[in-house]
């Protein structure tokens, strides 16, 4: 259903808002359609991607992380242009964090969102700062977070505060399941790592984790438990693997019998690549309770990538556990922006090195729609020039899921 709404305070009012609530529980919806964003750096473009959502018609934006990024216009990290200023450098107190929340809100692009769109958030690691994990300073973390939830549409757990990962409903056509790859995890793997290197084996070792074993068991059992007629999985980083050498192969087992699985170079070491054997735990669950129709739609690497989620990528029967969707950034640094030049040529040698994947794209900046009917999941990846704050928007791909298999159709 949907609302309209003000605020009134101190003598002032609010625009007025626009919101919808989820069907009720046993309700069947005909549709879902979910607008998916991720990584917006203020300084590196305008955020114009937003405007363009509004006018997709979804019930609901799911925001995967990156929200803000802890780096001002001055700083030496990750800058390549500036197009805004943004004079908050890495802040590390709640004051700062506050600064970071309200310059990015001065976007009318992004305020528009907020205003008109239902949102389902989730955040990342440049929240506090990159690459954290579970060892940050806990009074920084304490400021990163309170800042976060006074500006984002989400309230606490009045049990558990920090906690975000959840379970959104809709109807019995969906179950949007939501976890949190940032507060609880151990320290990455060194990136790019070749994972039979002692510093690299650390991805394979079953004591390290992502989620945290709180969080796996809840959502082993929140997968395991649904009965909707779709499983999608909100995951700030790519699930898939992204291995660049395979090493495990008949001859590198003969000279070596103690190889890990799945051995290899692996790009990077703080998405689930760098976190082998809790992914094959949690994909083994899923195939051993059956559970089928999950579409993976995830953040993160400022790129696209689609492809299928396999139990184990050197075995050739394995099972496919999940369709993934990979979305691009808003604004923040592509691989255009990284080498200074757009390659086309990039995305069929990475595709083709990469594995089993049917679409990447490593320069282009936008967002994806996501449309969940009762036999079919269609995707759709759009392109919007982060330039131009007029600039229009453009379809890269669809793609589709059908009901029954995990297979994913390129439809355009």
């Amino acid at each position: 259903r949907e609302y309209w709404y003000r605020f009134t305070a101190g003598g002032a009012r609010s625009p007025v808002g626009r919101t919808r609530t989820a069907p009720a529980p046993d309700a069947d919806p005909a549709r879902l359609r979910v607008g998916v964003v991720s990584c917006q750096r203020y300084e590196s473009g305008y955020f114009t991607a937003y405007r363009h959502l509004l006018a997709e018609d979804v019930d609901l934006m799911l925001h995967l992380g990156d929200y803000i990024y802890e780096y001002g216009s001055d700083s030496e990290e990750y800058g390549y242009h500036r197009l805004r200023t943004d004079p908050v450098d890495h802040p590390t107190d709640l004051e700062g964090y506050r600064a970071k929340y309200r310059l990015y809100r001065t976007d009318p692009d992004l305020r528009a969102a907020h205003q008109l769109l239902p949102m389902a958030a989730m955040w990342d690691d440049h929240e506090v700062y990159d690459d954290y994990d579970r060892f940050v300073d806990p009074d920084q973390r304490a400021a990163a977070y309170r800042a976060w939830f006074e500006h984002m549409p989400h309230l606490p757990d009045p049990t558990d505060p920090s906690r975000l990962h959840r379970r959104l409903a809709w109807g019995d056509l969906a179950d949007l399941v939501l976890i949190d790859l940032a507060q609880y995890r151990d320290t990455e793997a060194p990136a790019p790592f070749v994972s039979t290197t002692t510093e690299g084996s650390v991805a394979h070792d079953s004591d390290r984790t992502l989620l945290g074993a709180t969080q796996r068991e809840w959502l082993k059992s929140t997968m395991a438990a649904s009965k909707a007629r779709w499983r999608v999985l909100g995951n700030p980083q790519m699930l898939q693997p992204l291995r660049l050498v395979d090493l495990d192969n008949e001859i590198t087992r003969f000279v070596d019998p103690d190889l890990p699985p799945n051995a290899g170079l692996y790009l990077n070491g703080t998405q689930w690549d760098g976190y082998q054997a809790e992914r094959r735990d949690i994909l083994s669950h899923l195939v051993e309770h059956g559970v089928g129709d999950n579409v993976v739609l995830t953040g993160d690497i400022h790129s696209w990538w689609v492809g299928g989620v396999p139990l184990d990528i050197d075995d050739p029967n394995t099972p496919t556990v999940a369709s993934e969707f990979v979305g691009g950034s808003i604004t923040s640094p592509s691989f255009e922006q990284m080498l200074n030049a757009r390659i086309p040529e990039l995305n069929s040698l990475v595709r083709d090195v990469a594995g089993d994947l049917e679409f990447v794209n490593l320069f282009d900046h936008g967002y994806g729609v996501c449309e969940i009917t009762r036999d079919a999941v269609e995707v759709a990846f759009r392109r919007v020039d982060i330039l131009d704050p007029g600039a229009g928007v453009e379809t890269m791909a669809t793609f589709s899921v059908q009901r029954g298999s995990p297979s994913i159709t390129r439809t355009s």
